[in-house]
């Protein structure tokens, strides 16, 4: 119990770290001491999950429901893909004739068509898991998806999580650790619910 403690303590340090970096708009920019802080944060949870033991963050960016228990936090970007206007192409044909000098009559025609194409926004942010649902935290590109509505997750180009009708794309540092935990904090629900 007493390692558990410690561990849980380095985490909760850890989280403040990269939270106060993500106050001062800096977390897209993490310094070396961050970015060894986030490596260790990654390493002790990988070790903790492939374990089957769960951490509790006290310290989140979140506020917890009732019974509700923070056991995975990482900075985090969404990712949003869609379908915009990248430029614009024009073409045309026709005739030009000089009447006089300093006067054309031109005919013919014209043309110009609207090229698209898939544009990528990144909003960086922090992504928690709880026992209870996974948040991504942003003030314009948050959300949050309930565990029991959760459809699927994998690594697709980053993290997807799908709930119903909705998918959302999360790049961490560490997308097969959040897989794991999701998968461990089920499995331990379900045991439970047996």
């Amino acid at each position: 119990m007493g390692i558990f403690f410690g561990v849980a303590l380095v985490i909760a340090i850890i989280m403040i770290i990269v939270t106060s970096a993500r106050k001062r708009g800096k977390i897209g920019k993490l310094n070396k001491k961050q970015r060894e802080a986030q490596k260790e944060l990654i390493r002790v949870q990988s070790s903790l999950v492939s374990r089957g033991e769960l951490v509790i963050i006290e310290n989140s960016s979140i506020i917890t429901k009732p019974n509700e228990a923070v056991h995975f936090g990482l900075a985090a970007n969404r990712l949003i893909t869609k379908n915009k206007v990248v430029g614009r192409t024009g073409g045309g044909s026709g005739v030009s004739v000089r009447v006089a000098k300093g006067l054309s009559v031109h005919s013919g025609r014209g043309r110009s068509r609207t090229v698209y194409g898939n544009v990528t926004s990144a909003f960086t942010g922090m992504f928690l898991i709880t026992n209870q649902r996974l948040v991504f935290v942003h003030a314009q590109q948050g959300f949050e998806v309930s565990l029991d509505k959760l459809t699927a997750i994998n690594e697709q180009g980053g993290l997807l999580i799908q709930s119903g009708n909705n998918s959302f794309l999360v790049q961490t540092k560490a997308n097969r650790l959040c897989i794991d935990t999701v998968h461990l904090i089920l499995n331990k629900q379900k045991e439970a619910a047996q």
